[in-house]
């Protein structure tokens, strides 16, 4: 009886299993520059986020230093005038000066809050470091 050896059909050969191994690492990679593209897409996002929030800080700010600007010119035309001058309770300094210290407290907390979001926006250190993964196996082997 001799013994021959038959090709079984369903059995791969090592070509197949290489392209199928190839096709595989082409997909991984595929996917691996999309879910990067996806972070960095997002990351894009929130700090675009946090630059509106500070840009509207920072204009809040713009504006309470005009008012501002009016009630120090206003203050030295007070300072300058003869006592009994103005009726009002509220001299009109004090009430530009009002209003800006209102924007200018505003537009700080809009600034410190758009910092905030900006120092929470996860960042990549170094572009290899997207392609890294922990590999406790690598430290700790069995």
């Amino acid at each position: 009886m001799s013994t021959q050896l038959i090709d079984d059909p369903s059995k791969p050969t090592t070509a197949s299993l290489l392209t199928d191994i190839l096709g595989d690492v082409q997909k991984l990679l595929a996917q691996q520059f999309l879910l990067t593209k996806r972070e960095i897409t997002d990351e894009l996002k929130q700090c675009a986020a946090a630059s509106a929030i500070i840009g509207a800080g920072v204009g809040a700010i713009f504006l309470g230093l005009i008012p501002l600007t009016l009630a120090v010119v206003h203050v030295l035309h007070w300072a300058t005038s003869p006592p009994t001058t103005d009726p009002a309770s509220l001299p009109l300094w004090a009430c530009h000066a009002l209003v800006a210290a209102v924007l200018i407290v505003v537009g700080g907390i809009l600034a410190q809050v758009g910092k905030t979001r900006f120092k929470a926006v996860k960042s990549f250190h170094s572009p290899t470091e997207i392609f890294e993964e922990p590999r406790p196996w690598m430290t700790h082997p069995r």
